[in-house]
């Protein structure tokens, strides 16, 4: 036996063979983790927990409490909105219904409880996946949260921050096809002359519609509105919920308010919030005065005083009557 076959004889078998095939191998192995990884996505949007074989609540909350310090701004609240579904939460100032829509888009997180969105659990998520879920979700807050020394283009595309990369973003700004679409969903607000105006040049009026088309343009699955019609004149408060419905067309619509005359009746299901309680959730035509009542934390006489009651005798008022074109 010559002397190089049992050089080659002791030599061990190659198992990747070059260094160019082990990373080759690397790399395969790669794209099948993360193509894996896709489809347990897609298996969490499609079905939610438990492969229900449907899509997933909106929102599925479940026994859910929010202390703040000593302080319990919610407790025990139980609550599940399906897709698509307008839901107007009502209650006085201070019952928690802002805290409700700060755990539906994941700002804040529960104390008690468990809350699912989109089927999934956020407090479970990673850092990229959490991110991912809140750029599906679209908030229009009432302090607006616009950067006044930018444009109105500029703080419309940090609407969709969630889904691009730094350079995509900063790339969007100077790229015609985004601007145009900017241009578009400004125009349905009524702001297309306005693109490139800083926003601390515009009115309240058109400061809301700017932070209304920045979750247009997010194009978000879901969208949440904390009491948008406060302050506003009826008028102005009439544009603004129509602009809502628009941008709700199709999608779940979930709205915290304690003006009941105007937002009610293009919501057909109201969720009464009482000292961080769900104290009612019914169908808009099934409640009463008596709910109200117990909401507010007044009589019947009392609320009839202030224009709060649903209905006069047996007759509906105003407060329930389904607009044209609106379910």
């Amino acid at each position: 036996m010559k002397w190089r076959e049992l050089v080659d004889n002791r030599r061990p078998p190659k198992t990747f063979g070059s260094r160019k095939r082990r990373y080759q191998a690397r790399a395969c192995t790669g794209k099948a983790n993360f193509a894996r990884f896709n489809l347990f996505r897609d298996v969490d949007r499609c079905y939610g927990d438990g492969m229900a074989g449907r899509a997933p609540a909106a929102f599925h909350l479940s026994g859910v409490g929010r202390a703040f310090g000593e302080r319990d701004a919610l407790r025990e609240v139980a609550l599940r909105v399906e897709p698509g579904e307008r839901v107007a939460i009502i209650g006085p100032s201070g019952a928690g219904k802002s805290t409700l829509l700060a755990l539906l888009n994941t700002s804040l997180r529960p104390t008690a409880g468990a809350i699912s969105i989109l089927g999934q659990d956020p407090g479970a998520l990673s850092p990229s996946r959490l991110r991912s879920l809140r750029s599906r979700i679209g908030t229009v807050y009432q302090q607006y949260l616009l950067v006044p020394q930018c444009t109105v283009l500029q703080n419309v595309v940090a609407g969709r921050l969630g889904r691009l990369s730094l350079w995509q973003a900063a790339a969007a700004l100077v790229r015609p096809s985004e601007t145009e679409r900017v241009a578009e969903v400004l125009a349905g607000v009524g702001l297309a002359t306005r693109i490139y105006d800083r926003v601390d040049r515009l009115s309240g009026g058109e400061q809301q519609r700017v932070a209304i088309a920045r979750v247009l343009y997010q194009d978000p699955e879901v969208i949440l509105a904390d009491e948008p019609l406060s302050s506003l004149d009826p008028a102005r408060a009439a544009d603004v919920l129509s602009l809502l419905m628009r941008a709700g067309a199709r999608r779940t619509l979930v709205v915290s308010t304690h003006q009941l005359g105007p937002v009610l009746p293009h919501f057909p299901r109201v969720v009464g919030l009482r000292n961080g309680r769900v104290v009612f959730d019914k169908a808009r035509e099934a409640v009463t005065d008596a709910d109200l009542a117990h909401t507010y934390g007044g009589s019947d006489g009392e609320l009839a005083t202030t224009g709060m009651t649903l209905r006069t005798g047996t007759q509906p008022t105003t407060l329930l009557e389904t607009p044209t074109g609106t379910a």
